[in-house]
């Protein structure tokens, strides 16, 4: 009776190993884009930037490395913040390109 027991046990242990195992990657993931919303806000100071920004370097390196990945993050960003922000908050400064600098007209005289 106590093989039965252990064994129904052993399967609800390795299904909660499983599940925790894809939980966790996703909410990490998910996560950047409320940070990046709470950085715009005001929730977290701007000391906390390169905290954050070490804390999602292997998803900002992940979305450098991979242009399906970068879209999809980018897209998500901008879901969470404001567009003329996503360039300029951080972790999002690093997966978003930076917009061009204009160049001045030149003066002519």
């Amino acid at each position: 009776m106590d093989d039965k027991a252990t064994k129904q046990g052993g399967g609800t242990v390795v299904v909660t190993l499983v599940a925790v195992l894809i939980a966790l990657p996703m909410l990490y993931a998910l996560s950047i884009g409320p940070v990046a919303r709470m950085l715009e806000t005001g929730w977290i100071s701007k000391s906390w930037e390169p905290t954050l920004e070490s804390a999602y370097l292997p998803l900002i390196w992940t979305a450098n490395s991979v242009p399906a990945v970068e879209s999809v993050l980018t897209s998500y960003l901008l879901l969470w913040v404001t567009p003329n922000q996503a360039v300029s908050a951080a972790p999002p400064a690093a997966v978003v390109a930076p917009a061009p600098t204009p160049v001045p007209a030149p003066s002519g005289s």
